[in-house]
């Protein structure tokens, strides 16, 4: 659509009412007996980043080749790279994240860093943050999602009046 300079899908978008969801992650060096600490997810998709403008600061984004089947990777913010790593890059990390109790799946690799942003409306203080690339969504977290109505939102970022763009916007999604 002539106009639009990106596009994408979230979860979460920052400063808004809706969209949190929660989980356990684990890092490879935390002990298996201990219990996992609460994170926030937000499920999005490549160019997210850019059209919102979170700057990332270390790493790579989410591209095309990071498929389903692809190896599965994670962005985090910096509150939970300084959590996490605070002596270490964080580029590289391996973690895994628990979506129902005794259900942990597949660790998966950082390969991004981005800046810490007020998630959600209402927000006091920036939460240990892991943006997951919405189509590696794994096996478990979607069986834990089964009867819970899961919302993405789509946003774009024109380079003109969003107004005037909003029924080409929305011919193209319905489509």
């Amino acid at each position: 659509i002539p106009g639009v300079e990106s596009q994408g899908l979230a979860t979460i978008i920052p400063l808004a009412l809706l969209g949190r969801e929660e989980m356990k992650m684990r890092t490879e060096t935390d002990s298996r007996d201990r219990p996992g600490r609460w994170v926030m997810v937000n499920r999005v998709s490549p160019e997210w980043f850019r059209t919102v403008r979170i700057p990332l600061l270390a790493g790579r984004d989410f591209t095309a080749d990071d498929r389903p089947e692809s190896p599965r990777v994670v962005i985090v913010n910096e509150t939970l790279a300084k959590q996490h790593w605070p002596d270490s890059d964080p580029i590289g990390q391996r973690l895994t994240m628990t979506f129902s109790p005794n259900d942990e799946e597949p660790a998966r690799e950082v390969i991004g860093l981005v800046a810490d942003t007020i998630p959600f409306r209402g927000a006091s203080e920036v939460p240990p943050l892991i943006y997951v690339l919405h189509r590696q969504q794994s096996t478990q977290q979607r069986a834990s999602l089964e009867g819970r109505r899961t919302v993405m939102s789509f946003i774009v970022r024109t380079s003109g009046d969003p107004l005037a763009l909003g029924d080409a916007v929305r011919a193209q999604v319905g489509k």
